[in-house]
């Protein structure tokens, strides 16, 4: 089985849970079955929903500010209150939420589901900064 690229890491439980990994070399947005997050293995069930390239580019630029963010904060130069983007990305961030947030609502019908097994690809010191690979089952 081949390992695809995880491009971001939006929800985190004991492993990822929600964000943007390829699915037969082409981007999908993925978030775990409610009902399978307490599986004790190390594999879940994730809805799938293919991603157009505009909205890649969006999800990709939120994760761009969003890791913008996160660097700030771990600096100590912003605090939570700021959370998701610095104030000077903050309109651009909300903009391009709203519009993903829009697709995946209205592309809900394309969705499947499909069992998923992360692994993490290096060591690093923060999880927040795509070190995973996902294998599709």
């Amino acid at each position: 089985m081949s390992k695809d690229t995880v491009h971001t890491v939006e929800g985190y439980w004991d492993g990822p849970i929600a964000g943007v990994a390829n699915f037969l070399e082409k981007p999908h947005y993925y978030d775990v079955v409610e009902d399978d997050i307490e599986e004790a293995d190390s594999s879940l069930f994730y809805t799938l929903i293919p991603l157009s390239e505009e909205i890649f580019e969006l999800v990709m630029n939120n994760w761009a500010i969003w890791q913008r963010w996160y660097k700030a904060h771990e600096a100590g130069e912003t605090s939570l209150d700021t959370h998701p983007a610095l104030p000077e990305d903050k309109d651009n961030y909300t903009l391009s939420k709203k519009k993903i947030d829009s697709f995946l609502f209205q592309n809900r019908d394309k969705s499947f589901i499909k069992k998923g097994i992360f692994t993490v690809k290096e060591s690093a010191a923060s999880l927040n900064f795509s070190i995973f690979e996902i294998v599709w089952e």
